[in-house]
């Protein structure tokens, strides 16, 4: 992880907030392959934080590394999904890409697993999760009661970062209009 490497990574997820509107109104298409890439580096950089620095209980040597990654979380953050937002894109193809940013906040900010060795807690990304999937609930957003049943309130939705199939995030965004 270096400092120029999520400084580009930041730079890169501020444009992304900076066409929030246009972005979900269908005035610009999202270039999904742009998307998918950035996520999939954002990814990587967090991954490599947690098994580097946080789960060590350690920090680089650098501490503008540090503060430029938590101002990296801060700013693609942003770009996360939230309640009743607006989405006139193709197919709802801008929630899907706010719910990839939104995993990747969860990954970056919820502990992975822990096991207990020699007493001590050790922190540790499992594999599940190192192989690159998020999961997303179905309760966690938004519905109508009565326009949705109990079997798909209880759906779990996958999306693996490196093969960047949006099929099923589409999925989800079009279940919460």
């Amino acid at each position: 992880m270096e400092y120029e490497d999520v400084k580009k990574l930041r730079e890169e997820w501020a444009d992304y907030v900076n066409r929030r509107n246009p972005l979900s109104f269908g005035e610009e298409e999202i270039d999904l392959d742009d998307f998918k890439e950035l996520a999939k580096r954002t990814f990587e950089v967090i991954k490599q934080a947690k098994e580097t620095y946080l789960y060590r209980n350690c920090l680089p040597e650098d501490i503008t590394l540090t503060l430029q990654y938590l101002e990296l979380l801060s700013v693609f953050s942003q770009y996360t999904y939230y309640d009743n937002m607006e989405d006139e894109s193709d197919n709802r193809i801008f929630t899907a890409t706010c719910l990839v940013a939104e995993g990747l906040r969860d990954f970056a900010v919820f502990l992975d697993d822990i096991k207990l060795e020699e007493n001590k807690r050790v922190y540790f990304i499992d594999d599940e999760t190192a192989s690159g999937n998020l999961f997303f609930y179905r309760d966690d957003y938004p519905f109508i009661e009565g326009r949705i049943s109990d079997e798909e309130l209880k759906k779990v939705y996958k999306y693996n970062i490196y093969e960047g199939d949006l099929t099923k995030l589409i999925e989800l965004a079009n279940s919460m209009i």
